[in-house]
């Protein structure tokens, strides 16, 4: 190896910026938030129509290594994000390091215009529950392929970027590269951040009370492409609720009769997406959606979502467990105490087997082989409980706590072939394993415990602070029990955040 390299490899483990696969960035906690550098909310996740937030693909901290000043109107900022942790697995003595590297630009002028281009490296040796997801998908969770780099772990490229355009009050444009987030809570049914980047377009319209958005996008699936078309609606009904809707509809680039590319008939953002489908014959898979965020007080907010993929009411009545009864639901609640610094949010999670899937693999609802709505696809119900407490001499607490149990595909009647019991979105559901009798967390149950907790300190007024992560992880499935508890030391610029190590 000669020394070009060597040094390239210590640079990567001893620096680092955390990219958009940590994308959690702190949703609706004392951080600050934005739609594009300069649309921002005042109270961080209360303000209304942030069902519709886009995320950034960093946060952007109040600090600047370096800024200069077009104009009064402009700036260009040049920002390096350094991120440096490792420790070990205290049940296997295995280490483990996630490091990140890269440099963002931004710019704005004249209120109009944002741009965005930026670029990160991450490596790692992750933590053993995550072996068996790498080598399965080849993808670095939220990030994308990846490559070995040997004992020194594995590394992945993200670059990113956007370039959007205020187009007078009421019209918002914007194209890139990046991940979008659909919701108010720490996941979302609808879009989340949960898969790797892929290319966008993304249009909004502000009237009165009213926010409409469309969203265009290109994923993947191994070398195969498919797109897909999003829009929803949201409308303040009083001062205090808000109501929503969402239609989504994915199609693959390529089917045996021809290659169709881009669906024209999509484009436009006023129709419903089903009846196109219908009209062009297609098969296309087409999911609904809402939600509701609703202001108990000015400290305590309400929210959640509900996703349809497909139903059949006289099916619902007769309770027979139809295969095809496809849906799922989100509740929860923020509590925020800017005085005292302190953020708590708890949310509900839970959806039914074969949710998100489609008779055509390609069609599902995923990027990369990722879920793009929830990191656990479907068959699944989840217990999310997060605190965050910082004070004003800059010490800082963040714990997360997650309990969950879902169904895994398995061998039911043991003719050595894995079953289709819908918890994998990523197979066909053209050959489930029942059309009747199927219920939740049907197949291997597996459930899992998981304590995510950061002690962190500012050591400069830079933003520069150095934390102690302990997570641990509890794994039960089929009477067999794994333990991962990681210990970790880091140094980093403050707002940023770690991979989301949640599985």
């Amino acid at each position: 190896m000669n020394l070009r390299k060597k040094i390239y490899i210590i640079l990567l483990i001893f620096l680092g910026i955390t990219p958009a696969f940590s994308q959690e960035l702190k949703r609706g906690q004392l951080s600050e938030l934005s739609d594009s550098l300069f649309y921002r909310y005042s109270q961080r996740g209360f303000g209304m129509h942030s069902v519709f937030r886009p995320l950034p693909p960093f946060m952007r901290s109040e600090y600047d290594t370096s800024r200069v000043v077009v104009s009064e109107k402009s700036s260009l900022n040049i920002a390096p994000i350094a991120s440096l942790s490792g420790g070990g697995d205290l049940e296997s003595t295995r280490f483990s390091t996630a490091s990140f590297m890269g440099a963002a630009l931004s710019f704005k002028a004249n209120n109009r215009w944002a741009a965005m281009l930026g670029y990160t490296a991450f490596l790692a040796n992750t933590p053993r529950y995550l072996d068996g997801f790498i080598a399965s998908r080849d993808v670095l969770p939220g990030v994308g392929r990846l490559d070995s780099m040997g004992s020194a772990g594995t590394i992945a490229h993200y670059p990113f970027g956007f370039l959007g355009y205020q187009a007078g009050k009421h019209f918002y444009f914007e194209a890139g590269r990046g991940k979008q987030f659909w919701g108010d809570g720490y996941r979302s049914l609808i879009i989340s951040d949960n898969a790797p980047a892929y290319p966008y377009f993304n249009a909004r319209i502000d009237v009165w009370k009213v926010r409409f958005n469309v969203l265009y996008t290109q994923f993947s699936q191994g070398s195969d492409k498919k797109y897909s078309a999003s829009h929803g609606v949201s409308i303040d009904i009083t001062k205090r609720l808000q109501l929503s809707a969402f239609e989504m509809v994915v199609w693959q680039a390529r089917d045996s009769l021809n290659n169709r590319n881009f669906e024209l008939h999509y484009l436009n953002p006023l129709i419903f997406y089903r009846p196109v489908e219908f009209a062009q014959g297609s098969a296309d898979n087409v999911l609904l959606g809402g939600g509701f965020k609703y202001k108990a007080t000015k400290k305590l907010q309400f929210y959640g979502q509900f996703i349809l993929d497909e139903f059949l009411l006289s099916e619902l009545r007769n309770r027979r467990g139809w295969w095809a009864n496809k849906f799922g639901g989100q509740a929860g609640y923020k509590w925020l105490s800017l005085e005292k610094g302190l953020f708590i949010q708890g949310e509900v999670n839970t959806v039914r087997p074969f949710t998100y899937s489609h008779g055509s693999p390609l069609q599902s609802w995923g990027h990369m082989f990722q879920p793009v709505a929830h990191p656990l696809g479907a068959n699944f119900a989840e217990l999310v409980q997060r605190f965050d407490w910082r004070s004003k001499k800059g010490y800082g607490v963040e714990c997360v706590l997650v309990v969950y149990r879902q169904g895994l595909d398995s061998d039911i009647n043991e003719d050595l072939q894995v079953d289709n019991l819908g918890g994998d979105i990523f197979r066909s559901y053209k050959a489930p394993f029942r059309d009747f009798g199927n219920k939740m967390f049907q197949g291997r149950r597996n459930d899992v415990f998981f304590s995510d907790i950061t002690f962190s300190k500012m050591i400069t007024k830079r933003g520069l602070e150095v934390f102690v992560n302990h997570i641990y992880r509890k794994n039960f499935s089929e009477g067999l029990t794994n333990t991962d508890h990681l210990v970790l030391l880091g140094i980093r610029l403050s707002g940023l955040t770690k991979p989301n190590w949640i599985f």
